[in-house]
């Protein structure tokens, strides 16, 4: 990931740090708008982790909840704990979809709590701070708060313009100098738009 900001190389540094020591900030929860780079995140962090013989599971937060609704109702919920509790590594996605799910919630604060103690990392994403997820059970708030939590600002100017600098270099494109500054100043909160 290329960050020219102080902010955005900071929290490289402590993603790369759950990469050297998984653990060190735990939970890690990243939070911000849509397009920022939170899966993009994610996926950095599995595939780095995954990549030294780690048991990673990256998933979108539905996706816990329609495996846990499947296990209740196959009547394989032992599995399913056992499966899901005995990972070195659990980065789940968009954690507001848990928002008024009180048995997912029940059932993710137990697999959290396991997690934890056992020294496995946990990384959440969402598009706001836990604290703002209504019905989310303050006992999983506060858990969450615990460990790091980060903001992921929308890229300023030059960062905008970085990425469209590596973007033409990708796709072995030329475009003006003024025209890629033209664009960074007016595409401003987005990173998937601005590509």
């Amino acid at each position: 990931l290329h960050y020219p900001l102080r902010r955005q190389r900071q929290m490289c540094i402590r993603a790369s740090s759950i990469i050297k020591e998984p653990g060190v900030f735990n939970p890690l929860y990243v939070y911000g708008g849509v397009g920022l780079g939170k899966t993009h995140l994610l996926h950095s962090i599995g595939n780095q982790l995954s990549s030294e013989n780690k048991r990673v599971v990256y998933l979108h937060s539905e996706k816990f909840v329609q495996n846990m609704v499947t296990a209740l109702r196959n009547n394989q919920m032992e599995e399913f704990k056992k499966f899901y509790r005995n990972l070195d590594v659990l980065l789940l996605d968009d954690m507001q979809f848990f928002a008024g799910k009180e048995r997912s919630q029940e059932e993710f604060f137990h697999t959290f709590n396991t997690l934890l103690d056992g020294r496995a990392q946990v990384v959440l994403s969402s598009d706001r701070p836990a604290s703002e997820i209504q019905t989310l059970e303050p006992r999983l708030v506060s858990r969450f708060e615990c460990g790091l939590t980060v903001a992921l600002q929308p890229p300023q100017l030059e960062t905008r313009i970085a990425i469209l600098n590596r973007k033409m270099e990708e796709w072995e494109v030329t475009i003006p100098e003024d025209w890629v500054r033209f664009i960074a100043q007016r595409i401003r909160s987005n990173v998937r738009r601005l590509e």
